[in-house]
């Protein structure tokens, strides 16, 4: 639930998307070749391979919530070992990146030379400064121009299986902040397909205990020292089942399940533990999503032909579906069985990667992850049109990524400023953004903000220093208030609301909730929204922890309940199947309503 601008994204070396590398069937393999001088090789040899990354960004002006990314670079040697490209494909909160470096040394100047080129509209390709060797860092300066000119430094760091990149600014006085890091794992060989019968080649990875034990130290250390409100001695029980357990297994596979299921046990949608080798091995997408509706596993989407929403689903694999659920649970970090069951279809790498599901009347489907064809879904974007021509608008904002979608609707609502009343609809909203243009353009009244604390673990020697200093602060922040000046549009406002709205869209939606500028219709959002602290280890794995706890301003609580809407109503199944929207249908009534 983080921001991104596509101009920023021409200044990050490293991508982090889930995208596979190997050659067009059309295409003649890729052939090996062999350095040009003395100085490509030494860069070849630090580069040279396919790496998984992971990708994290500092908050500053282009990303205020900080941001992630993960995915794959491939660098090879090309134009007869006188050039070496960096071909990067990477996605997440940060935002989709496409391209290539291409690097080369330059005889007569005694420097590597950088040409960058990406998916930015604005100027594809551009020279990207001089490179040199600094010890065993390859350092690149570079300058962009943004209203100021602005120096940059890339640092790559290089081992035989890893490499970290740092992009750093110039904050002034010639200090370097560091703003993105990205740590790059190499690629020891490719997964190999799997038909549902054999194992994975990567099943029997296998965890040395030191790194076992180092992983789970490190989650216990950043969890007990970021986490707000920790029971701290509930937790050290569990962590040590988490430790008898993990030294009971070398294999990889089971030591993730294991700590996602240990980190779960805090019962917040925004801590969780990833691992890219799992995500890359066991993380193919199920290809739709259902959750609980009155009783009802029902489908609310799908890319797969065979599964349509508004099926409802009575088993997996011959197991009742709840009973599969209740089972699996343990392994889904949410902020309350609600939002894990909302987010359930989402955690591939729990299910099998091929099996039956029976559906109402009996029906079954194969579901083959691996081999399913999945429709592909365009980027999102903002809808707007008249319901009720000059009278009642409709705007629909699929996520706060980026500032593209809140500028449509602001636009939007310049275009409708006349109408009576306009319902804005951020059902299925995940947030991955700021979204106070849009709550700004929006707010014709005084509101009051989140209710926020965090957790501070003190030292040890601080508390030998003193007995009386306590071993965890706990601050509180309340009471501030907003006035807002000159919304763009002050006339009447419905906003459509369900538990697909989560992070960025709660805080988006809660100021016009206890202000009572805008009737909420709709279900209750998913309940989970905390600012984080991001930790990307060396072996590819990773743990977010929430480090701020948001309750509502009157201090009442909001992690695991959400935002209640003021008239309640949801699609049922036949709904769904007849594609029609009851929540809307509501809203539009009560637009017209005297």
């Amino acid at each position: 639930m983080r921001p991104f601008r596509i101009f920023f994204l021409v200044l990050l070396l490293l991508p982090i998307a889930s995208l596979q590398l190997e050659s067009s069937s059309s295409l003649p393999a890729e052939e090996s070749v062999s350095a040009a001088s003395p100085e490509m090789d030494r860069l070849a040899k630090g580069l040279v391979g396919d790496w998984d990354t992971v990708e994290k960004m500092e908050r500053g002006p282009s990303f205020p919530e900080g941001g992630s990314r993960k995915g794959q670079v491939h660098v090879r040697l090309d134009s007869g070992g006188y050039t070496l490209i960096y071909e990067v494909h990477s996605d997440g909160s940060a935002g989709k990146l496409d391209g290539f470096l291409t690097i080369w040394w330059n005889k007569n100047a005694k420097l590597y030379y950088f040409l960058a080129c990406f998916n930015d509209p604005n100027g594809p390709c551009r020279m990207r400064g001089t490179a040199r060797w600094e010890g065993n860092s390859f350092v690149n300066d570079y300058s962009e121009v943004n209203g100021n000119k602005t120096q940059w430094r890339d640092t790559f760091t290089l081992s035989p299986t890893s490499h970290t990149l740092v992009a750093a600014v110039d904050s002034g006085g010639g200090a370097m902040k560091p703003m993105i890091t990205t740590i790059a794992t190499r690629i020891s060989a490719r997964a190999p397909q799997w038909d549902g019968q054999r194992k994975p080649e990567h099943e029997t990875e296998k965890l040395s205990l030191e790194e076992r034990l180092l992983v789970a130290s490190k989650i216990y250390r950043i969890v007990s020292t970021f986490f707000p409100n920790l029971p701290q001695e509930a937790f050290d029980a569990q962590y040590g089942k988490y430790i008898s357990s993990i030294l009971k297994s070398e294999d990889r596979r089971d030591f993730d399940l294991l700590s996602m299921e240990f980190v779960a046990e805090l019962r917040d949608g925004h801590t969780w533990f990833y691992d890219n080798w799992l995500d890359k091995t066991y993380g193919q997408p199920v290809g739709f999503t259902a959750y609980p509706i009155d009783g009802q596993w029902v489908v609310v989407r799908s890319v797969i032909e065979t599964v349509k929403p508004g099926d409802v689903i009575t088993a997996i694999g011959g197991t009742p579906i709840e009973q599969f659920f209740l089972a699996n649970r343990k392994y889904v970090s949410a902020s309350s069985d609600r939002d894990a069951g909302s987010s359930f279809f989402d955690t591939p790498a729990i299910f099998p990667e091929r099996f039956t599901l029976t559906l109402d009347g009996g029906r079954q489907v194969v579901v083959d992850r691996a081999n399913d064809k999945k429709k592909e879904e365009g980027t999102p974007k903002t809808e707007g049109r008249w319901l009720v021509q000059d009278t009642i608008a409709y705007i629909k904002v699929p996520t706060f990524h980026g500032i593209e979608t809140q500028a449509q609707a602001i636009q939007y609502l310049r275009e409708f400023h006349s109408s009576k009343a306009i319902i804005l609809d951020v059902r299925g909203n995940p947030g991955t953004g700021q979204p106070t243009a849009l709550q700004l353009a929006l707010m014709s009244k005084p509101y009051h903000t989140w209710t926020i604390s965090s957790s501070i673990k003190a030292g040890v020697l601080l508390r030998n220093y003193d007995a009386a200093y306590p071993e965890r602060s706990e601050i509180t922040t309340t009471d501030a208030s907003v006035n807002p000046q000159e919304p763009v549009y002050s006339g009447r406002l419905l906003l459509l609301v369900d538990r697909g709205c989560t992070c960025a869209c709660e805080d988006f939606v809660m100021p016009f909730k206890v202000a009572k500028r805008a009737t909420l219709v709709g279900e209750t959002t998913a309940g989970t929204f905390s600012f984080t602290n991001f930790n990307a280890f060396d072996n590819g794995m990773i743990l977010n922890v929430a480090s701020i706890r948001h309750t509502f301003p009157d201090g009442s609580q909001f992690e695991g309940v959400g935002i209640g809407p003021d008239v309640e109503i949801h699609p049922a199944p036949v709904d769904l199947k007849q594609g029609r929207d009851v929540v809307l249908s509501k809203a539009l009534e009560l637009a017209s309503a005297p």
